[in-house]
């Protein structure tokens, strides 16, 4: 295992925010860090990048032990959500920050900088400054002045979120590329559920500072394995007098289903989201493809559900 942090736990006032979690990275995989507010896993980060120091646990990054390593000393860069960016530098300055502390040439540190510029689009804008950059080209300055120096760990923190939505989606996808391109151990922490879906290898899903469960990513939503990885991964119905449950697109129309009534509709442009009544007063919900017009409040309907029982979760 490239990346082993086991049995982390790290305390303020007492109150213990990360508890006693173990997990492992493979070289090149990258990992989202996915939950609530207030979860733990931007303190996970931290302790990572040596930000923040742990009150037990270790970190082995490839065969050496980090754990006690100051931040200027870990081969780990971290792109914070705030950028981090120094305003009064040029874009190419903020590029190549830390190639000096690694020895290199002010002359070659340009051309590496440069390089890297393209790599994140960014080619020819190097001589401005942050502040005439929109919020995406700054956060694709970020990532690659974190990249430069050619780190055996990134760490993300939540770099997206500052970011409207479409241009959240294009960054996530240019992430994902220079991620594979330089086969660079990653660590991606979100909130945002189809975020972490989209982008990660795994994902480990974390609330009140413990780890609840750490599986790829259709796993995860395919096999919950505890209530609140249910509640919180995707959309479900309920069904608590017969102790079962539903994801969304288990409920499908089909005339060899049971009558149901439609209660409601949202149309949501590709898709329409249905709330529907069953004969034994459950309701549940369901969508559709918007490729064969629209059932009205009131209408009939046959649909098929599909349950699963909810005692194979553990609360």
């Amino acid at each position: 295992m490239f990346l082993e942090i086991s049995n982390l736990t790290k305390k303020y006032n007492n109150k213990t925010v990360v508890s006693n979690v173990s997990f492992g990275v493979e070289e090149g995989e990258l990992l989202t860090i996915l939950g609530p507010s207030g979860c733990g896993k931007t303190t996970i980060l931290k302790a990572l990048g040596g930000f923040v120091k742990s009150d037990d646990g270790k970190v082995i990054l490839d065969g050496i032990d980090i754990t006690d390593f100051p931040a200027e000393e870990r081969p780990v860069s971290t792109v914070f959500q705030s950028y981090g960016l120094f305003p009064h530098m040029s874009v190419i300055d903020n590029v190549i920050y830390g190639l000096k502390f690694i020895g290199i040439k002010r002359k070659e540190a340009e051309k590496i900088g440069i390089e890297m510029l393209k790599k994140v689009h960014l080619q020819g804008e190097e001589n401005k400054r942050p502040s005439q950059l929109s919020g995406g080209q700054q956060q694709r300055v970020a990532v690659a002045r974190g990249l430069v120096t050619r780190p055996k760990l990134l760490l993300l923190d939540e770099p997206l979120s500052n970011l409207d939505a479409k241009l959240r989606l294009e960054l996530r996808s240019e992430i994902k590329a220079i991620q594979r391109e330089f086969n660079i151990t990653t660590i991606f922490v979100t909130h945002d559920q189809e975020e972490a879906f989209s982008i990660a290898d795994k994902i480990m899903l974390m609330n009140k500072g413990e780890l609840i469960q750490f599986s790829r990513p259709r796993e995860l939503y395919e096999n919950p394995t505890t209530k609140f990885s249910l509640d919180f991964i995707g959309s479900v119905n309920y069904d608590e007098k017969n102790s079962r449950f539903s994801r969304l697109e288990d409920v499908y129309f089909d005339d060899k289903g049971e009558e149901m009534e439609v209660l409601d509709y949202s149309f949501k442009g590709q898709i329409i989201e249905y709330t529907l009544l069953t004969s034994d007063g459950t309701t549940i919900r369901t969508v559709s493809l918007n490729r064969k017009g629209e059932f009205a409040v009131g209408e009939k309907v046959n649909a098929i559900v599909n349950w699963s029982p909810l005692d194979k979760l553990d609360k």
